[in-house]
C-alpha cells in the first residue's frame, strides 16, 4: 500500500514538473515569434475593414493595425507589436 501511494505521489511531481516546462517552452516560442501581437493586429485590421470596406482596403487597415498596436501606450518596446490591450 506504501508502496504505490510513493509511486503515484512520485509520477504526480513528474508530470507537474512536465507540464510547467512544456508551458514555459510555449509561451516563450509564442514570445519569440510574436504570434499574439500578429493574431491581434489581423483582428483589428479586421474589425476596420468591417467599417467601411471601400475605404478602409486591407492595406491600409493593417497599416492603421499596426500603428495602433506599436503605439508607446500599448506596445512594451519600440517597434515590437503589443500582445493585449488593457483597459
Amino acid at each position: 500500500m506504501l508502496k504505490s501511494l510513493d509511486i503515484l505521489i512520485g509520477f504526480a511531481v513528474i508530470m507537474l514538473a512536465v507540464s510547467m516546462s512544456v508551458t514555459l517552452i510555449i509561451q516563450w516560442i509564442l514570445q519569440v515569434a510574436q504570434t499574439r501581437g500578429k493574431k491581434l493586429e489581423e483582428g483589428i485590421a479586421g474589425l476596420l475593414r468591417q467599417i467601411d470596406p471601400e475605404i478602409l482596403t486591407n492595406d491600409i487597415s493593417s497599416q492603421l493595425a499596426n500603428r495602433i498596436l506599436t503605439h508607446p501606450m500599448l506596445a512594451r518596446s519600440g517597434r515590437k507589436l503589443a500582445e493585449v490591450v488593457q483597459r
